[in-house]
């Protein structure tokens, strides 16, 4: 097996824990979006690209089967999940403490919220617009 060096960009760093801020009284979950490539023959790179926030009340599996299907159908290139470690660098803290500053996170939705109110955005496109 091909040891992994993960990384992951800002947006996606700061959009986990704005998630878990905005809806601090109760668990929270989503998905990482990323890539693979091949870095040499036995170390792959992965780029966490984007995270989706889902869901911040109870998870019932109907919900949880059709966010999957609406984020895949957006994102076209899935791939098998694994675990793995990720490195935190300086200027994802930075840029997530610039996102705290700014109170970004009032303005982030999960697919909660977008089943409430389909008007809210749950891949939070322009989260970020004013950063």
């Amino acid at each position: 097996m091909k040891e992994t060096e993960i990384s992951i960009e800002n947006a996606a760093y700061a959009k986990m824990f704005m998630h878990g801020l905005k809806n601090s009284y109760d668990d929270v979950c989503g998905i990482l979006i990323g890539k693979y490539s091949d870095v040499e023959k036995k170390k792959q790179r992965c780029v966490i690209t984007d995270s989706i926030p889902l869901f911040h009340t109870h998870i019932l599996s109907p919900f949880l089967n059709l966010a999957f299907t609406l984020v895949f159908m957006q994102d076209d290139a899935t791939e098998e999940w694994k675990n793995c470690d990720v490195e935190v660098t300086r200027n994802n803290k930075d840029f997530l403490k610039m996102s705290l500053s700014n109170n970004e996170y009032l303005n982030l939705h999960d697919f909660d919220d977008h089943l409430n109110c389909i008007n809210h955005d749950f891949m939070n496109s322009n989260l970020f617009n004013n950063v």
